[in-house]
């Protein structure tokens, strides 16, 4: 079953490709522990706004895919109708897509779906991939992983793709055993240089992409539902709806400087001013008749979401 809702796809739509705007990331994770089954969510950086120290720029829920099975047909099928529904993405020059390395999902977004979309590995999902072939080799003492670890992530903080292969080369040599030396050559070395954060820049983004940055979305899911596999697709289908109803909302409010932590890049500032209470009462009429909608979980309100069939 595949939600989207089309008010958040048109925000999603009105960011891509600007010119005034730092250049888009989609994230696509999977959650495990919320029914009997996958919730797999994509999320997307709200370029208008951001990102600082103490304010980073908002995470926001796109659209999400409930499955039975983690098949490359699941994954096809969910961003075909993320395509169908905003087909620009396609033809985007400023957008990158983080995801893990799962074969169903690569498969499905770069040969299928968006081949032309430059994708993004988890630097976190690397690493564990890394450790695990490490401890296949025999080197699995605490020390040693510590010191691949320390090696994988000076290698990411390079300033440039020369600098960062040259300090290759040298662990290479000197510091990395053979066999493991040809596994990171062949597996972890191709994507390199869409983890390391000198490709980063152009995203405005200073510090490393992971999957679950969708973590502070992540949290979100976690809050509104707190028991471990309790839920039934029609429960994950309406909450999932109120958390991105409730982010619409607090878009809004931070377009104005109500009550929100992020905060609105400058040259925006005067599309969004108060200058009378029309656009005040607005916001408050949307977030009244949200919450009466969410709080009755009418049927009739999920018109907002594209809802498909099931996928096993």
């Amino acid at each position: 079953m595949a939600c989207m809702d089309l008010e958040m796809a048109n925000e999603f739509r009105n960011l891509l490709d600007r010119d005034d705007l730092p250049e888009m990331i989609m994230e696509y994770d999977t959650t495990f522990n919320l029914g009997n089954y996958y919730v797999s969510w994509i999320t997307f950086r709200f370029t208008e706004f951001m990102e600082t120290e103490y304010s980073p720029m908002p995470t926001i829920g796109l659209a999400c895919l409930i499955h039975l099975k983690k098949l490359q047909s699941s994954h096809e099928y969910f961003w075909n109708m993320v395509k169908e529904e905003i087909p620009e993405i396609a033809s985007s020059k400023k957008l990158l897509i983080c995801t893990d390395q799962e074969a169903a999902i690569v498969n499905a977004i770069e040969r299928y779906v968006f081949p032309n979309i430059p994708r993004a590995r988890c630097h976190i999902h690397a690493w564990k991939d890394q450790k695990m072939k490490l401890r296949s080799l025999g080197i699995s003492s605490r020390s040693e992983l510590a010191k691949y670890r320390s090696h994988f992530y000076e290698l990411l903080h390079q300033k440039s793709y020369i600098e960062y292969c040259a300090v290759f080369r040298s662990f290479q040599r000197n510091s990395m055993n053979t066999e493991f030396a040809t596994y990171f050559e062949k597996h972890i070395h191709p994507d390199m240089n869409s983890m390391g954060i000198w490709s980063l820049e152009r995203y405005n983004v200073n510090y490393l992409l992971l999957t679950n940055r969708s973590e502070s979305f992540n949290a979100l899911l976690k809050r509104r539902f707190v028991k471990t596999r309790a839920y039934a697709e029609d429960e994950m289908i309406l909450g999932s709806y109120e958390i991105v109803r409730r982010q619409l909302l607090r878009i809004k409010r931070a377009r104005f400087g109500l009550g929100e932590n992020w905060l609105l890049r400058r040259h925006l500032q005067h599309l969004y001013k108060l200058t009378d209470n029309t656009e005040l009462g607005n916001i408050a009429i949307c977030e009244e008749m949200d919450s009466i909608h969410i709080e009755e979980g009418k049927e009739t309100e999920m018109v907002k979401y594209t809802i498909c069939k099931m996928i096993s």
